[in-house]
């Protein structure tokens, strides 16, 4: 059974103000803004090397907090359409996942590459054509659905009223290495 939480009144957002020493810069270029860089991060977030201060700064405070499974948290900006997430025993609190919506460019940027026009929006049939394989259909920790494609896993809500592959992608989680 999984655990998907809201943290509330805690101290660590007031944590992320104080920022950390980073690692050695990765020898990775960084992805421009708004793009995805496969493997490596998205919007100039490098994954295992960004931290949970560098996005509070680039994104601010109005990010909603989440427990995920005792595993991870996840710093969430509704309105922008993105999420970022580090491990809750990481000290340096590394971003190693993002989690994107239709509301941020990047996703729209892969919808057009990858639709094929049978609606208006991406849905699960595209991605099994772009990825010229289907993979098993997993239950994720929010209550959505998704196929994982190693760096791409495809959120989608079931529709009873609708065909598996007709589901339009509700969302697209970005996994960097070490996940």
């Amino acid at each position: 059974m999984s655990r998907y939480s809201p943290i509330v009144l805690n101290n660590l957002k007031e944590e992320f103000i104080q920022p950390l020493q980073h690692a050695t810069r990765p020898d990775k270029a960084t992805p421009n803004k708004g793009e995805i860089l496969y493997r490596v991060g998205v919007d100039e977030i490098i994954f295992n090397y960004n931290n949970a201060h560098d996005i509070q700064k680039k994104y601010g405070m109005a990010y909603d907090f989440y427990d995920v499974n005792g595993y991870a948290f996840e710093m969430k900006y509704f309105e922008l359409g993105i999420s970022f997430f580090f491990h809750q025993a990481d000290f340096e609190r590394k971003i190693f996942s993002a989690r994107i919506w239709k509301e941020f460019d990047a996703f729209q940027k892969i919808s057009e590459r990858i639709s094929s026009g049978i609606r208006p929006f991406l849905i699960l049939h595209d991605v099994f054509v772009s990825e010229m394989r289907e993979e098993e259909i997993m239950k994720s920790y929010d209550e959505t659905y998704f196929v994982n494609y190693g760096f791409f896993r495809y959120h989608f809500i079931p529709d009873e009223n609708s065909s598996e592959e007709l589901f339009p992608i509700e969302s697209i989680a970005l996994v960097g290495d070490g996940f």
